[in-house]
Protein backbone atom coordinates (compact mmCIF):
# COMPACT_ATOMS: atom_id res chain seq x y z
CA UNK A 1 0.00 0.00 0.00
CA UNK A 2 2.69 2.62 0.89
CA UNK A 3 4.38 1.54 -2.59
CA UNK A 4 0.90 2.63 -3.86
CA UNK A 5 0.82 5.85 -1.86
CA UNK A 6 4.44 6.87 -3.00
CA UNK A 7 3.71 6.57 -6.79
CA UNK A 8 0.61 8.96 -6.21
CA UNK A 9 2.42 11.53 -4.29
CA UNK A 10 5.53 11.39 -7.14
CA UNK A 11 2.42 11.77 -9.75
CA UNK A 12 1.42 15.45 -7.99
CA UNK A 13 4.79 16.35 -7.50
CA UNK A 14 5.65 15.89 -4.27
CA UNK A 15 8.85 14.27 -4.82
CA UNK A 16 9.97 14.83 -1.26
CA UNK A 17 7.31 12.45 -0.12
CA UNK A 18 7.44 10.06 -2.63
CA UNK A 19 11.13 9.33 -1.52
CA UNK A 20 10.47 8.88 2.14
CA UNK A 21 7.69 6.82 1.68
CA UNK A 22 9.50 4.72 -1.04
CA UNK A 23 12.38 4.27 1.51
CA UNK A 24 9.74 3.71 4.10
CA UNK A 25 7.86 0.83 2.55
CA UNK A 26 11.30 -0.32 1.68
CA UNK A 27 11.87 -0.84 5.40
CA UNK A 28 8.13 -1.94 6.54
CA UNK A 29 7.96 -5.11 3.03
CA UNK A 30 11.68 -6.31 2.76
CA UNK A 31 11.05 -10.08 2.20
CA UNK A 32 7.50 -9.48 0.30
CA UNK A 33 9.08 -7.51 -2.89
CA UNK A 34 9.37 -11.05 -4.14
CA UNK A 35 5.79 -11.39 -4.29
CA UNK A 36 5.53 -8.03 -6.55
CA UNK A 37 4.76 -8.52 -10.19
CA UNK A 38 7.49 -8.15 -12.58
CA UNK A 39 5.42 -5.05 -13.91
CA UNK A 40 5.12 -3.58 -10.13
CA UNK A 41 8.79 -3.91 -9.73
CA UNK A 42 9.39 -1.80 -12.80
CA UNK A 43 6.83 0.91 -12.05
CA UNK A 44 8.71 1.25 -8.46
CA UNK A 45 12.31 0.92 -9.82
CA UNK A 46 10.90 3.58 -12.42
CA UNK A 47 9.53 6.14 -9.95
CA UNK A 48 12.42 5.79 -8.21
CA UNK A 49 14.70 6.80 -11.40
CA UNK A 50 12.93 10.04 -11.81
CA UNK A 51 12.75 10.74 -7.95
CA UNK A 52 16.30 10.84 -7.51
CA UNK A 53 16.65 12.54 -11.58
CA UNK A 54 14.37 15.12 -10.00
CA UNK A 55 16.13 15.53 -6.39
CA UNK A 56 19.61 14.66 -6.87
CA UNK A 57 21.74 11.71 -5.66
CA UNK A 58 22.26 13.03 -2.05
CA UNK A 59 19.39 14.77 -1.53
CA UNK A 60 17.36 11.58 -2.79
CA UNK A 61 19.70 9.83 -0.35
CA UNK A 62 18.85 11.73 2.69
CA UNK A 63 15.18 11.52 1.90
CA UNK A 64 15.49 7.70 1.61
CA UNK A 65 17.10 7.59 4.48
CA UNK A 66 14.51 9.91 6.42
CA UNK A 67 11.75 7.10 5.07
CA UNK A 68 13.90 3.68 5.66
CA UNK A 69 14.25 5.04 9.57
CA UNK A 70 10.53 5.48 10.14
CA UNK A 71 8.06 3.11 12.27
CA UNK A 72 4.84 1.84 10.62
CA UNK A 73 2.90 4.20 12.63
CA UNK A 74 4.99 7.11 11.29
CA UNK A 75 4.84 6.16 7.72
CA UNK A 76 0.99 5.81 8.36
CA UNK A 77 0.78 9.12 9.59
CA UNK A 78 2.84 10.80 6.97
CA UNK A 79 1.23 8.95 3.79
CA UNK A 80 -1.61 10.85 4.83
Amino acid sequence: MLYCIAGIELLQNKTDQAARLYGAARHLFQGLENTMSPLERQWREDDLATIRATLGDDYYQRLWDEGYALTTEEAVRISE
